[in-house]
């Protein structure tokens, strides 16, 4: 199921809202659903490349520390990899911004700072469409160092390079 989600990120968004428009009622349920399907078919990706980086002699040596097969899975794939994990959510929200000017272009009934920047854009107000560009790059930068503040908080090993 990962392998088929992680493809399904070469579908076109702007393609896909028409069947999203047919499976569902209003303006703002064809917006969720293109967000959390583009969200989705990146963090799919991401995850299972995280997921695939688990080496055997990681496995082997929590087998090795009386670990069963499960406690084992839980200590080096979910709880080694979180501070990955998290980098792969920080890079998707990067993703998100981009997706949500898009969504709000195409679905114009509930405004947002895309139909915004699309507005201004259109009249050509250059000015209008700095300004916005350097909110979504502020925001964007003030949540990516908070996700790096947390992933340093609660994963302080993240930052050491492993000797191999």
């Amino acid at each position: 199921m990962a392998y088929a989600a992680s493809k399904m990120r070469y579908l076109t968004l702007t393609g896909l809202t028409f069947f999203m428009a047919l499976m569902v009622s209003s303006g703002h349920e064809v917006k969720l659903s293109v967000l959390i399907f583009a969200t989705t078919v990146y963090l799919v990706t991401g995850m299972t490349s995280v997921i695939l980086t688990t080496t055997q002699q990681e496995m082997d040596h929590a087998r090795t520390l009386g670990l069963g097969e499960w406690r084992s899975f839980w200590e080096v794939v979910v709880l080694g990899k979180l501070d990955d994990m998290l980098e792969v959510v920080r890079q998707n929200f990067a993703i998100i911004w981009t997706m949500i000017t898009l969504v709000e272009t195409l679905y114009q009934s509930e405004g947002g700072i895309g139909l915004l920047l699309y507005k201004q854009n259109r009249y050509l107000h250059l000015d209008g469409v700095v300004a916005i560009q350097l909110v979504i790059l502020a925001a964007g930068a003030a949540q990516d160092y908070l996700f790096g503040l947390l992933r340093r908080v609660f994963f302080p090993y993240s930052g050491l390079a492993s000797a191999q």
